[in-house]
């Protein structure tokens, strides 16, 4: 069976992976980030967590789609929480690529391309079926999360991978929120280097043209409650309008975030 196939029957299930959310909203939180798998442990950033456990916050790409932000001396953590399940499944089978410009541009020198579903396709083409069957009224997508949380993402400067450890990157299906967070822990040593330094840097979310329409469940179906109804659904209705434009086309979009901000939301 075809990924791309396997991730449009699985797409109703986006509540469904049980994985512990993570808060990380300019608050204190006693929770820390599950382990990608029962053998791998995800040392660095539950370290990182919990010497910073606030962040700054900004809104980029479309409503209910927040980055949160905070480094030390040696990293920038950045978490991505999507909120809308037809732009997140979108993610998961392109894989999505963060930017950081330290210059305050739109530059793509700094990339940190999480692993797609493409990348662990062979895998779930041998298990897809008995996912699928073990599942009668909404198939899990957990299975599929795990796989590609068991790839380490990419940490490229001018266009060369520069290896970083597999604990440095997290994807976290939140069924309680209804969303999924990207996690990443970015050398900011690398980027510090940089001649042209700012105190504003950039961020950039990347997704490349998609290659046919990916669906996914409206908000009122993930199985976390009855639909809103009145003046929310309405404007769930707008929102889904934006998306289905989203799902259309190249996603090339920044926002700017004070890194002294950043540097200092835990001091």
């Amino acid at each position: 069976m075809d990924i791309k196939i396997f991730l449009q029957s699985v797409c109703i299930a986006i509540g469904l992976a049980c994985i512990n959310p993570l808060s990380l909203q300019g608050q204190t939180t006693e929770s820390s980030i599950v382990a990608k798998t029962d053998s791998i442990s995800v040392d660095k950033l539950e370290e990182f967590m919990n010497d910073n456990p606030q962040a700054i916050e900004i809104k980029i790409l479309s409503e209910g789609t927040m980055a949160y932000l905070c480094a030390n001396d040696s990293d920038l953590f950045v978490r991505l929480s999507v909120g809308h399940p037809m732009l997140f499944m979108r993610m998961l089978m392109q894989g999505l690529t963060i930017h950081i410009d330290p210059t305050g541009a739109k530059k793509k020198k700094f990339a940190f391309v999480f692993p797609s579903a493409r990348d662990v396709q062979q895998k779930m083409n041998s298990t897809s079926s008995s996912i699928i069957k073990d599942s009668k009224e909404r198939p899990n997508v957990g299975p599929l999360v795990e796989e590609m949380n068991k790839i380490a993402a990419s940490f490229i400067i001018d266009g060369k991978e520069k290896p970083i450890e597999l604990t440095r990157s997290l994807i976290e299906l939140d069924t309680e929120n209804e969303q999924l967070n990207f996690y990443a822990l970015i050398p900011k040593t690398e980027m510090m280097k940089e001649k042209k330094l700012v105190s504003d840097w950039s961020i950039g979310l990347y997704l490349d043209s998609p290659i046919g329409v990916l669906e996914g469940p409206r908000k009122g179906n993930m199985g976390a409650g009855p639909t809103q109804v009145g003046t929310r659904e309405r404007d769930s209705k707008g929102d889904d309008k934006e998306i289905e434009k989203l799902m259309k086309k190249k996603i090339n979009v920044w926002a700017k975030f004070s890194i002294e901000e950043a540097n200092s939301v835990n001091l």
